[in-house]
């Protein structure tokens, strides 16, 4: 049981320094060497994720928050259901479940779905 804590308390401190902070460095060092983000586009290796994730949303919407609202963990896996915010204190844009694999203390894998607020 407290390796299941151990990895939803990564995800959640992945999430906000990743997607709300913007402190890629310190969210980088919470990936694994060859961590694989299976979301289209954004590539093999944390340097890759950064870059593709800065081009498309970091660097157009700075004010862009994932509200984490649920989680949900089990064995290696923690999946989130979060909100998406171009702006801290905006309306919704998104509900997205993303699923994370962790591996020796690591987010290993990523998947995510994602549709319109309800």
């Amino acid at each position: 049981m407290a390796d299941v804590e151990a990895h939803r308390a990564l995800v959640l401190a992945f999430c906000k320094a990743f997607y709300d902070e913007k402190d890629y460095p310190r969210a980088s060092a919470m990936l694994a060497p060859d961590f694989v983000n299976h979301h289209p586009g954004a590539g093999v290796g944390a340097a890759a994720t950064v870059r593709s994730f800065r081009a498309a949303v970091g660097d157009r919407f700075p004010g862009f928050t994932l509200d984490v609202r649920r989680t949900l963990a089990e064995g290696d896996q923690v999946w989130t259901h979060s909100l998406v915010r171009l702006e801290p204190a905006g309306a919704a844009t998104a509900e997205v479940v993303d699923m994370w694999r962790i591996a020796g203390g690591l987010i290993a894998e990523h998947w995510d779905v994602a549709g319109s607020p309800a």
